[in-house]
């Protein structure tokens, strides 16, 4: 990067990512264990060195058909209006996004 003095604040971001990526997998894999135990548990409730730990639990539905197809108007209708500016943005960020260069060779 042109503007970037000092190119050791890539190298500490890409290195911090791995490392969070590393600990999220880590903590995927201690989930199923910890939920299991909390479900033997009253109420589905602990509290260990200060922290709460609870089940929490989460729907999910199929819609009918007629739902599915207002859905899909929908989309199309916000669509329509983004591109003929009908649409108004309400914000606009700016993101980092970092992915490995996957060139073949």
């Amino acid at each position: 990067m042109r503007s970037l003095d000092d190119t050791s604040v890539l190298d500490r971001y890409i290195a911090i990512k791995a490392q969070i990526s590393e600990l999220e997998e880590e903590l995927e894999e201690l989930k199923p264990e910890i939920l299991n135990a909390l479900m033997d548990e009253p109420k589905e409730l602990a509290n260990y060195k200060g922290f709460n730990f609870s089940v929490q639990r989460r729907k999910s539905y199929t819609y009918s058909p007629k739902v599915k197809e207002l859905e899909s108007v929908l989309k199309e209708a916000k669509s329509h209006e983004r591109e003929e500016g009908i649409a108004t943005i309400d914000k606009h960020k700016a993101i980092l996004v970092m992915k490995a260069d996957r060139k073949e060779g």
